[in-house]
This record gives C-alpha cells, sequence and structure tokens, in this order.
C-alpha cells in the first residue's frame, strides 16, 4: 500500500530506519544449503580499533554495490565481515594507556595480566568501526562476523604453521630482519616503507696501518655506526685502492685494526668508493661479512639506543643523537674531511613511522608453499585483477620473492605453537638454527600443547598478524569442524576481492598461495584494486594536512546515500581519486531529485501501478523514455562486468536526471492539465510508474535506503513479492521488448529531432540575451512542410508562442537557428534594440580576433614552437580554436541582424 511522500527528504531518519528492518528481517544472511547460484566475498579486516574513513568508504561501497546486485540478479550471496586484531598498532595503544594511567610497561604486569588488558581494551573501543559500517548501509552477514583472535581462527592459525613445519617450510635462524626501535619487533619487507630523506654525506678518513701519514676517505650516512666496523671494502678493479687489499687500518673509536678487503658490489662511484662495513647493521655490509668470515659488533640497544660497545661517552644516546656527536669526535681528532647535503631513501616502519634498523636477530621464517601456483594463476586470468597494469607489479614481486619472517616480538596475537622441553629450554632456543628435520624430542609443536605443559615453555615470540590474515578467505567459513563446513562448500572460491594495491603483497598474493595449499583452488575470481583517495590538490589525506573529512560528518549532514554515490561518480578505475565534497553536495541533490520526482508523480490522481504497457498507446516522448531505460538496462549491465563503477553512476545520473527529469517530465506535463487528453494522461502515468519502479531496481545497489524507502511509498510491492525491493529479482527482459521495432526507431528518432530543436533555439534566444524571457514568438518552417510537436516544443523552448509556418520568408535580421525539425526564427521586433545590440556584438567580436591575432602570432613563432612545451602548444592550440570559433558565431549574429 502506497505512504504519502513528504514535501522535504530527511536521509538520517530513512536510513537508520530501513537499516534495522533490513538486519531484523535477515535480508543479509546467506544460506549455505540453498539452491541459488553462490556469491562471496569476504572483507578486508579492518583494524578491530580502528575507525572509517574515505578509503574504508570506497572500497565498502564497492563491495556492497556488487554484493546487492549479485542478490537482485538472483543469487545466493555470502559478504562475510570481520575484524584483524592488529598486533603492533592495538598492543601499541594498550601500553600507552598502560604507561600513562599506571606508569608501568608489560613486562611489570607479566603476558596474562596483560593480555587481559588488551582484551578489556578490544572490547572497549573495538567494532566501533563495524557499527560504522552499518551507517553505511553495508549489507554483510553479520551473524558470521569474525575476528582473527577468535577460538575456531586461531586453531586454524596453528594448523597452518604446525603443517608447514613439518614440511620443512617453516624454520627458525639468526638473520638480518628489519627491526622496529619503536614497537620493538621484526618486521617483513613489505612492512617497510621507503621514503626520501634529506639526509648529509660523512666524509671521514681512516689511517692506513703501518703507514705513518697515508689516510683512506670514507663516505657515510651514518657515522653513529662506525664503532661496530669489523672492515672496509674496495671494488677489487678500482685501481686506486688495489695495493690496499689485504692491508689494515685503523678505526677511529674504539680504536682498532680492521682489513680491507675487496667485493665486486661495491659501487666505486658513490662517494670516494671506500665503504665501511658494519655487518651488524646493513644487509650488504653483513654479506660481506659473511664471505670475509668478519666479527660482527652490534652497537644498538633493541630501542635504537646506543650500547657498550658504543663507548662510554656513546652509551645510552638515541642513534641521532649519536650521529651528531660522532661526527663531532671525528671533526675533533682531525679526521672529518667535510659533510654535504644528500638525498636518498631510507626504510620506515610502517606502523611505527620510524626509521627501521637492519638487525640481526633470531627470528622464524617461512619459504612460501604454492609459488608457481599463484603466479601461473595470475598470468593465466585464472584470477583477474582490475586493473590488468597490476598484473605485472604482481609478477615482478612473485619473481623475486623472499622467505618470510612471520615471527615478532610482541604478547598480542597468536602465540607461535612451538614448545621446549623446560630442562633445556635456554639451550634450544639459543640455537642459531631449527627446522624440522633437526628439532627432536625436545621440541613440541602442536596445535594444542603438549599433554604435559608444565614440563615445556612455549616460545615467546607471535605470528605476524599478516599470517592469520593470509588464511581470511577459507578460514573464516569453518565454525569449529576443520573437516567439513558447509559454507565452505557453498561459498569458497569466493567470486570478488575488493582491496587497496597497496597490500597486493601483505595480502593478496599471500592469500593465493594459501588458498591453493589448502584448498587446492584459487581464493578468488576477480581481484579490483581500489584507488587512493587525494585531495583536490593531488595530496594523500591525512590528519596532519587537516584535508581528511570524517565520513560520519559526510553521513550526518548530507545521507549515507549522497556520500556512495557522490564518491563513486569520482572513482575512475585505476587512477586516483581526488575528493571534492561538492560532489557529496551533488549526491544529496540528486537524492533530492529522485524524491521530488517520486514526489511529483504521487501528485497526479490514478493508483501507481508498473504494469505492461501498450505501444500504441504512448507518445513519442514515452515510447523514447522507455527505450532509453531499456538501453540503460543493457549499458549497465556490460558496465558491471568491466567493474566500472564511476561509469554505471554517471549512466544513473544522466538518465535520471537528464533524459527523465529535465526531458520526458517536461515534454510530458501537458498530459496533466485540466483540458488534457484521459487516455493521454493514463499512458503518460503508466510510463511513469514502470520508469520509477525500474530505476529504483538499478539504482538500490547505489543508494540502497532511499530506493528501498521509495518503493514502499510507492506501494509498487504486489502480493507474493518479497518484503523488500533488496530482495527482489531485476528483470530479465527489457520493457520494450517484443514490440515494433520500426514504431520505437519512429517515434525515437522524432523525439531526438524535438529535443535537439529545442536545444538550438534555447541558445538562439540566450545568443540575444533572451534565455529567461518566455514571451517570445517563434517561428518554425517545418522541414517536410509539417510539424505536429508544436505545443510540446513551446513548453520546452519557453516561448510564448510558436508559430507553424512552411515556407515562411523572413525578414532580413531576423535570427535563425537551421535545426532537425526546420528553420526557427526569432523576430527579435520589441524585445531588443537592434542597433545597440548590434554594436556589443561588434565590440566583442574585435576583442575576440584581437585575441585570436595574439595566438596566431605565437603559433606562427617558429622560436615559440620549438621551444616551448607540447603542453603549452596543445594549449595554446585549444584557444585558437576557441577563439576562432567564437569569431565565426559573432560575425553570424551579426549578420542575422542585418550586421
Amino acid at each position: 500500500m502506497a505512504e504519502e511522500i513528504s514535501k522535504g527528504y530527511q536521509p538520517g531518519e530513512v536510513e537508520t530506519q530501513w537499516y534495522g528492518r533490513w538486519v531484523e528481517a535477515g535480508c543479509f544472511r546467506g544460506e549455505e544449503k540453498g539452491d541459488k547460484p553462490a556469491y562471496s566475498i569476504v572483507i578486508p579486516p579492518p583494524n578491530v580499533t580502528g575507525i572509517l574513513h574515505l578509503g574504508h568508504v570506497l572500497n565498502n561501497t564497492i563491495q556492497d554495490i556488487l554484493v546487492r546486485r549479485a542478490r537482485m540478479e538472483g543469487k545466493e550471496v555470502l559478504w562475510l565481515p570481520g575484524t584483524d586484531h592488529a598486533g603492533i598498532a592495538t598492543q601499541s595503544k594498550v601500553e600507552q594507556k598502560l604507561r600513562k594511567e599506571e606508569g608501568k610497561t608489560r613486562r611489570d604486569l607479566g603476558r596474562e595480566v596483560f593480555l587481559e588488558k588488551v582484551w578489556e581494551w578490544k572490547e572497549e573501543h573495538g567494532g566501533i568501526i563495524i557499527q560504522q559500517l552499518k551507517r553505511l548501509g553495508c549489507s554483510c552477514d553479520w551473524d558470521r562476523e569474525r575476528f582473527t583472535m577468535d577460538a575456531a581462527y586461531s586453531r586454524w592459525i596453528s594448523k597452518i604453521f604446525v603443517d608447514l613445519f613439518a614440511e620443512g617450510l617453516i624454520y627458525r635462524g639468526k638473520r638480518m630482519v628489519n627491526w622496529c626501535p619503536k614497537s620493538l619487533t621484526a618486521l617483513s619487507d613489505e612492512e617497510v616503507i621507503m621514503k626520501p630523506q634529506k639526509s648529509k654525506l660523512y666524509y671521514m678518513r681512516y689511517r692506513v696501518a703501518g703507514e705513518k701519514d697515508r689516510w683512506v676517505e670514507i663516505a657515510t650516512t651514518r657515522p653513529e655506526t662506525l664503532m661496530g666496523d669489523t672492515a672496509v671494502a674496495v671494488h677489487p678493479k678500482d685501481e686506486r685502492y688495489a695495493d690496499l687489499i689485504g692491508k689494515k687500518v685503523i678505526r677511529p673509536f674504539p680504536e682498532a685494526e680492521i682489513p680491507v678487503v675487496a667485493d665486486d658490489h661495491i659501487d666505486p662511484e658513490f662517494g670516494t668508493g671506500v665503504l665501511k662495513v658494519t655487518p651488524a647493521h646493513d644487509k650488504n655490509d653483513f654479506a660481506i661479512g659473511q664471505k670475509n668470515d668478519l666479527e660482527i659488533i652490534d652497537v644498538f640497544h633493541p630501542d635504537g639506543t646506543l650500547n657498550a660497545f658504543g663507548g662510554p661517552e656513546f652509551e645510552g644516546l638515541d642513534r641521532f643523537e649519536a650521529r651528531v656527536k660522532a661526527a663531532e669526535k671525528l671533526d675533533s681528532m682531525g679526521q672529518l674531511v667535510k659533510v654535504e647535503d644528500y638525498e636518498n631513501s631510507v626504510g620506515f616502519s610502517e606502523r611505527a613511522d620510524v626509521p627501521i634498523e637492519p638487525r640481526i636477530s633470531m627470528q622464524w621464517f617461512l619459504k612460501y608453499p604454492c609459488v608457481e601456483e599463484a603466479a601461473a594463476a595470475v598470468a593465466n586470468d585464472e584470477i583477474h585483477f582490475r586493473p590488468d597494469r597490476w598484473k605485472k607489479t604482481f609478477a615482478h614481486w612473485m619473481e623475486g620473492i623472499q622467505d618470510w619472517c612471520i615471527s615478532r616480538q610482541l604478547w598480542w596475537g597468536h602465540q607461535i605453537p612451538v614448545w621446549y622441553r623446560r630442562d633445556k629450554a635456554a639451550e634450544l632456543q639459543a640455537r642459531e638454527s631449527l627446522d624440522a628435520a633437526s628439532a627432536g624430542d625436545d621440541i613440541y609443536v602442536g596445535i594444542d600443547p603438549p599433554g604435559d605443559a608444565d614440563q615445556w615453555v612455549r616460545d615467546e615470540d607471535v605470528l605476524d598478524t599478516w599470517f592469520s590474515s593470509w588464511l581470511w578467505p577459507f578460514a573464516t567459513m569453518y565454525d569449529s569442524d576443520e573437516e567439513s563446513s558447509a559454507t565452505l562448500r557453498k561459498f569458497y572460491p569466493t567470486t570478488d576481492l575488493v582491496t587497496g594495491p597497496d597490500i597486493i603483497f601483505f595480502w593478496v598474493a599471500r592469500m593465493i598461495m594459501a588458498g591453493f595449499r589448502w584448498q587446492g583452488a584459487a581464493p578468488f575470481q576477480n581481484v579490483f584494486f581500489t584507488s587512493i583517495i587525494r585531495d583536490k590538490k593531488g595530496r594523500k589525506m591525512s590528519k596532519q594536512l587537516g584535508n581528511s573529512p570524517d565520513p560520519l560528518d559526510l553521513m550526518a549532514e548530507f545521507g549515507a546515500d549522497a556520500l556512495r554515490f557522490g564518491l563513486m561518480r569520482i572513482a575512475p578505475t585505476g587512477t586516483d581519486v581526488k575528493f571534492d565534497q561538492d560532489q557529496i553536495v551533488e549526491g544529496r541533490n540528486f537524492a533530492n531529485k529522485l524524491w521530488n520526482a517520486a514526489r511529483y508523480r504521487q501528485m497526479q490522481d490514478g493508483a501507481v501501478e508498473a504494469r505492461p504497457v501498450d505501444l500504441a498507446s504512448l507518445s513519442i516522448y514515452s515510447i523514447d523514455i522507455l527505450a532509453r531505460l531499456d538501453q540503460l538496462e543493457r549499458d549497465l549491465a556490460l558496465a558491471y562486468e568491466d567493474y566500472r563503477f564511476n561509469e554505471i553512476a554517471q549512466l544513473l545520473y544522466d538518465f535520471w536526471w537528464s533524459h527523465y527529469c529535465d526531458w520526458y517530465l517536461e515534454s510530458s506535463k501537458g498530459d496533466f492539465f485540466e483540458e488534457g487528453d484521459p487516455a493521454a494522461r493514463a499512458s503518460t502515468l503508466a510510463t511513469m510508474d514502470l520508469v520509477l519502479k525500474r530505476f529504483l531496481l538499478l539504482l538500490h545497489p547505489f543508494m540502497p535506503h532511499i530506493t528501498e524507502e521509495l518503493w514502499e511509498k510507492l506501494g509498487f510491492r504486489e502480493d507474493g513479492d518479497p518484503d523488500f525491493l533488496m530482495q527482489t529479482t531485476l528483470p530479465a527482459t527489457g520493457v520494450l521488448a517484443g514490440q515494433d521495432e520500426e514504431v520505437i526507431a519512429r517515434a525515437r528518432t522524432t523525439t531526438r529531432a524535438v529535443y535537439e530543436s529545442v536545444g538550438r533555439a534555447r541558445n538562439l534566444k540566450a545568443e540575444y540575451g533572451l534565455g529567461a524571457n518566455k514571451n517570445v514568438k517563434l517561428i518554425i518552417d517545418p522541414e517536410g512542410g509539417g510539424f505536429e510537436e508544436a505545443a510540446v516544443f513551446q513548453r520546452l523552448v519557453g516561448a510564448g508562442e510558436v508559430l507553424v509556418s512552411p515556407g515562411f520568408a523572413a525578414e532580413k535580421g531576423v535570427p535563425v537557428a537551421l535545426t532537425p525539425i526546420g528553420k526557427i526564427y526569432l523576430p527579435l521586433e520589441g524585445l531588443i534594440d537592434v542597433a545597440a545590440e548590434r554594436a556589443r556584438l561588434g565590440k566583442e567580436l574585435d576583442k575576440t580576433r584581437n585575441e585570436l591575432k595574439k595566438v596566431n602570432a605565437k603559433l606562427s613563432n617558429e622560436n615559440f614552437v620549438t621551444r616551448a612545451p607540447d603542453e603549452v602548444i596543445q594549449e595554446m592550440k585549444e584557444r585558437q580554436k576557441h577563439w576562432q570559433q567564437r569569431a565565426d558565431e559573432l560575425a553570424k549574429m551579426m549578420s542575422n541582424l542585418g550586421g
């Protein structure tokens, strides 16, 4: 039953009440035992303590569009939600709180008590982002919400570790890793972000041992590590230093003789061609040290302060303070030659945003499984990357893949399922290498703790957070029974993955390998990589710049549907999004346009009833809009196939705003006049109802709340229909399917001719400053001798009178427009001062010709053309075209006035 549509649209009230109704009715539930074809997608799990930002809005709006469209295509849909425990981020927040409120560290509390604090924090602050996603309208199956620390999911993590350890793919060893001195944990290569830095290059000199006045000059960005130097290295073919190879130089402090070694990896062009070798603090230096059996001296504490090996005057100093002091000491010793500005790239911890330290540490590593299968799946389009260009990035990483450092020195996370026999724990944990072949009976690796747990000590480290999330597409589909899952059988492999390209290595590649290893199949068919959202100036969004609006504020002001639709219109596939709040305003305006058009229909007498139409009873304008509706449905289907979401949004916008509201409704208003034909009125109402119903179905995935509200208000639900629009299946055929194609073609040709001619007549009025004047008289000399649409033409063009006069002979100076329906004349008598208008046009023409003359002069200047950048030349050519066209228009207008 229809309900009255209010005068103004209030999105907040509409959106919250509809979301509640959908959830209460179980509309988002994916039935694992249903017989409909499956569609599934897993949400990229946000941090459990995170809050919604515009990147989340873009990503989850796309997912919601896909799942809502799939439901309306008659598929059984599972959109599986969940959150990530975010090991480093969450533990850091709790540790900060602990220090601030209690003045304690996690070690003061002990592991068990500290983890209780983390769980308390998670319960208090976690899940906020889930509520925010619901506010956005995300139709996830919330009954299946997962958390990476859930018991069943955690069991899967342990199982994966045990499997890979048994296969010899997981091992423990002492290696150089990326170390975060702030979070005090190892990081994988993918968690290190290279950033350009303005550094200093320090030139210092070491004296050659045994030679009184011979020195070797060395360039370095890190004088604070020289206390750990155990050699200097040169290229074996560098003639400048050939005689030094095998000799020794004297390290300034602590003073010691260190050897000169040769290595092919030394760049003779960098600095002086001599490298200080600090095996404990640089990956390349570590490799040189291994080849030459050099001593390894670590001068840093884990937190980046210098230890006793740095010497008494440096011990306890921060590494950057030590850098300054080391340079000062070299200078005082006469061994600092010079300091230069130097730009280089420095690795930063992705989470802590501090420079990482290469550090030798005992860690657990993984040799990736199913690398070849994963690489082939993407290369052969078994998994289709969209945009396609990300295939090359993926392939490049897979070719050079390195073992994954999977251990983290944290307490919050999945503790490594390895136990050491208590009486030998210290010895076993100090062992420099450990794998399945060397484990023996004193090491236990298992899903469950050993039976005599008190006789064992568990490894303290936890697994990298990404080690849990690489199982997300399938481990989330299990409840407790690892052997069987109806959900997995129905919905795995998933259909789509929507994610950012910044985690193509962190997550996407690893999920593909895990899918092949444990499920024997790729985890998804398509991967859609979203764009990065930037501000209008092209800058990345950040709190520091103050250019990142709060999505909740935008939803409060404009509505969730407006935010979704506005953002999707400016989100081109494969390129960054330049966010402009004006587009969200446009989204609100579009919602208002839809609301008002639906209200206009309801204001007309007659029940709303979307029924099949009789072609013979339709006006040419009704036939045209229905044909455009059918074309819209076809265009949308093609755009959905190619994941062109911004194009879909624009197609919907153009159809409704321009074709339906601006043209069809305006052309049909005459049917509602008192003297109108009742049959024509009924036909137009039937067309409006059919368009409204179909359009609400098409728009729903983008703007779910307002479409559901109008569906109910207009009374489109009939007996036997689903309870909600979102459950309604899209029609299989167009509204004009099977109708007479020739009749449709003739109607559309005439309609296009009328609309195009209206546009030219409006332009003609505007050229003489009469755009808003509705009292003008227009005379049509029709093409072919007749024109039956004069009444509609007059209403659309905004004229006081329209005469159809075949063969009309206009007086000289009467402006005319050539149009598809014939010549349209605009008599100006009594409307403007012709002489004054001619003078005005003459002045503008002179100005235009002057501008054209300037542009032509530049483009004819060979010196300018050969030296100017291509974009400048192109801009000049476009200006030349613009001014020439304007000059021609003005000359024509003056000619029309008899000048």
